[in-house]
């Protein structure tokens, strides 16, 4: 009887000591950490910009806490910031896909910013899950009063506003140059001329979805206008139709889409340099992560000169490159060559090779910075008669806009930039630096 009641004894010390130690491993320790608890307080109270901002510090350091991202994408949800809250959820149901209270909220959002048929998807699939049959008959009342996914979508952008630059006309901040193939004769080049004028920029997109599929047809239609105060010949206005067809997969997180465009240059005062372009571009987005995308893509280009006497200008451009998008950051990379398609200028023919980096800094919710970074080296092919030389061009861009929100519709932006760019012949050094402040009002039907 002893040894049965020792032998008790210690199956239930074994047995509590398993449970204290599963129940020890279960605790989390983000969970009750002061950072945590202070974050879901301010959530708990509808403080949302607090709990967004404090959420967003601790997804920096636990990128892959389920709960971290789950309060992350709520309190976005409630500052109207759709496209976090989308990537937030989509990492929640990579790392725990039977989180069904998320999957509804994920669907609830897709169908917030027309998604209609990919938010159905979403509250089937808790549908067919184990969950309580109320949440079932909620889903049910929910899918039944969504009614037919909206097929088509008018998106209209207007922007106004006023930009400086130190060098409308290009010109040389060293005006006097030789030309090595005349005897090293000394020219004198045009000097920068500083000028200021008035910029608007009118875009709409029209969007149609085809039923049961996919695919989503794209119409966009672009002007823009720039007119200098003094310097008229820097006059130019842009016309551009974006006709695009894309297809797109939200379970294998893939893009196919294909892009022309039909692009009209009217300089105003110069109508010899007045030309039309139309492009090709087949392009491909992979979403390695939902913050971690992909772009690569071709594209085939033929520019030609309006005017008979401009007709040797004429050529065609073949591209190739890569845009990758991870978190706040962004970069490419492009090789591009131009070919003449008639004539015998030495200007035309060249290989391009640019690159980007930017990054994208939030002060609040409604003030964000980007930073951007470029890079270009051109290599003419063909040898300058005037400076027995093939040109050879180096382009260094830094980029800054700063970016004020009012809501999602009404934003002021303020963009700097300055170029740095050294030619191998003196007759093409050209820098330059400008500021442009502008209002843009978004609208959606």
């Amino acid at each position: 009887m002893l040894k049965l009641f020792k032998f008790l004894i210690v199956s239930l010390f074994i047995c509590f000591s398993s449970l204290y130690a599963n129940e020890q491993k279960a605790i989390d320790p983000v969970l009750v950490s002061g950072e945590y608890i202070s974050a879901k307080a301010h959530y708990s109270s509808a403080d949302y910009d607090t709990s967004y901002q404090l959420f967003q510090k601790l997804f920096l350091k636990h990128s892959d806490h389920v709960y971290i991202n789950y309060y992350l994408a709520m309190s976005a949800v409630e500052l109207k910031k759709y496209d976090e809250a989308t990537a937030a959820f989509e990492r929640i149901l990579i790392m725990k896909p039977d989180f069904h209270r998320a999957r509804l909220e994920f669907a609830k959002v897709l169908y917030i910013i027309g998604f209609k048929q990919q938010a159905k998807s979403e509250f089937l699939r808790v549908l067919n899950s184990n969950v309580p049959q109320k949440v079932k008959d909620n889903i049910k009342v929910f899918i039944a009063s969504m009614g037919d996914e909206d097929l088509f979508g008018l998106y209209a952008t207007f922007m106004v506003g006023w930009q400086f630059t130190d060098n409308a006309n290009n010109g040389l901040d060293q005006t006097e140059y030789q030309l090595p193939g005349l005897l090293n004769l000394t020219v004198n080049g045009d000097k920068p001329i500083s000028d200021n004028g008035d910029v608007e920029f009118v875009g709409l997109d029209f969007v149609n979805k085809f039923k049961d599929s996919s695919l989503v047809l794209k119409n966009k239609f672009m002007v823009y206008n720039k007119n200098n105060k003094d310097y008229d010949a820097g006059d130019v206005v842009f016309y551009s139709y974006q006709p695009s067809l894309i297809s797109y997969n939200p379970s294998e997180k893939t893009q196919y889409a294909l892009e022309l465009a039909f692009d009209k240059v009217d300089p105003g005062k110069n109508k010899n340099d007045e030309f039309t372009a139309i492009s090709v571009m087949p392009k491909y987005t992979l979403g390695i992560s939902p913050v971690f995308l992909i772009s690569p893509y071709l594209k085939f280009q033929r520019i030609s000169y309006d005017r008979s006497v401009s007709d040797d200008r004429d050529y065609k451009k073949k591209e190739v490159g890569i845009d990758i998008y991870y978190e706040k950051f962004y970069g490419g990379l492009q090789f591009s060559k131009d070919d003449s398609l008639r004539g015998t200028r030495t200007d035309i023919k060249k290989s391009i090779i640019e690159a980007n980096i930017g990054y994208v800094h939030s002060f609040t919710k409604s003030l964000m910075l980007n930073s951007e970074y470029v890079f270009s080296k051109i290599d003419y092919n063909d040898m300058d008669l005037f400076f027995r030389t093939k040109r050879d061009d180096k382009k260094h861009e830094l980029k800054l806009g700063l970016t004020k929100l009012f809501d999602q519709n009404n934003l002021i932006n303020l963009s700097l930039s300055s170029a740095y760019n050294r030619s191998n012949q003196d007759a093409y050094d050209y820098d330059k630096n400008s500021a442009t402040i502008s209002y843009i009002r978004k609208f959606q039907w």
